[in-house]
């Protein structure tokens, strides 16, 4: 006789913990989403992707023959195996002005010293007081001149990004007050970089600037910047900064934008229309379009 009121009573637990699970299915539902973001706050653009094995191969050759003798070695051009590496660079300036030459990519100091001595005396019409004041292998540089006669070079760091702002520096400090940097190479490993920059603003409905052909990180960003400005946006970021490749911005009436790069314009602007219909814009077009190496 036990057994019955027992069958009751577990019958009754378990309607109990299914109404209660019930509920709170129904409570979960009812919560309100968060509103949508009237801007994409970070896109894929801004992270790191990783470096393909043809890229692994394309950086090891380059840093050990560099640019140009890689270049050669893939197109079967390279000369005889026992070629020492061309891993030398130097910067050259003049002693009485601004003028100044550089080189990169060579198979000796000696050569690197004359390539550059002749590049800044050829634009001296005769004068030719160029001195070398560097020379490096395996490293990079940079160059800042300002308007008033001053400038400065950077130590061979390795790091562009470090040479730039030191080259300002120096530019500064010898009392330059409008420095600019005009030159940021490395030797070996690509020799002059160009750099495109991107900035947008953040609003509603976003303004955006972008740059390139700039020799250093700063000039693109600056130059970005001042862009998306004059372009009415308040408060503008610099979303993309790089070197030797394409940017391009896709935006919507609605304010919904993408933007991403690639060494290859129309492929560029074909992610940056995905990006921008995948945050939802209607009527995505692409309104910039740049590569760093545009005239």
């Amino acid at each position: 006789m036990l057994i019955i009121p027992l069958i009751r009573a577990i019958s009754y637990a378990l309607s109990f913990v299914v109404l209660v699970c019930m509920a709170s299915v129904a409570v979960a539902q009812e919560e309100p989403e968060s509103p949508p973001e009237p801007f994409i706050p970070q896109s894929d653009f801004e992270r790191p992707q990783p470096e393909s094995g043809l890229d692994q191969q394309m950086r090891r050759c380059q840093e050990t023959l560099g640019y140009v003798g890689c270049d050669e070695l893939w197109h079967g051009k390279r000369g005889s195996p026992g070629a020492p590496p061309a891993i030398w660079g130097a910067l050259a300036i003049s002693r009485s002005s601004t003028n100044y030459g550089y080189s990169y990519d060579y198979p000796s100091e000696e050569a690197a010293n004359a390539a550059a001595l002749a590049s800044c005396n050829s634009g001296l019409k005769g004068k030719g007081d160029c001195a070398v004041r560097t020379t490096f292998s395996r490293n990079c540089i940079a160059l800042a001149i300002s308007d008033e006669g001053a400038w400065g070079y950077s130590a061979p760091y390795g790091d562009l990004i470090a040479d730039d702002k030191q080259a300002l520096k120096y530019c500064e400090n010898s009392g330059g007050k409008s420095c600019s940097t005009v030159l940021a190479y490395c030797s070996p490993n690509a020799g002059l970089h160009t750099w495109v920059g991107l900035a947008i603003s953040n609003e509603a409905k976003p303004k955006a600037g972008i740059s390139w052909g700039a020799p250093a990180q700063s000039g693109a960003s600056k130059i970005a910047l001042d862009s998306c400005i004059k372009d009415g946006g308040s408060n503008c970021k610099v979303r993309i900064l790089l070197h030797n490749t394409c940017v391009a911005y896709a935006a919507s009436p609605n304010g919904m934008w993408g933007a991403h790069y690639n060494g290859v314009r129309q492929v560029a602007e074909s992610n940056a229309m995905r990006k921008c219909r995948e945050a939802n814009g209607t009527s995505c077009a692409v309104v910039l379009s740049h590569c760093s190496n545009d005239p």
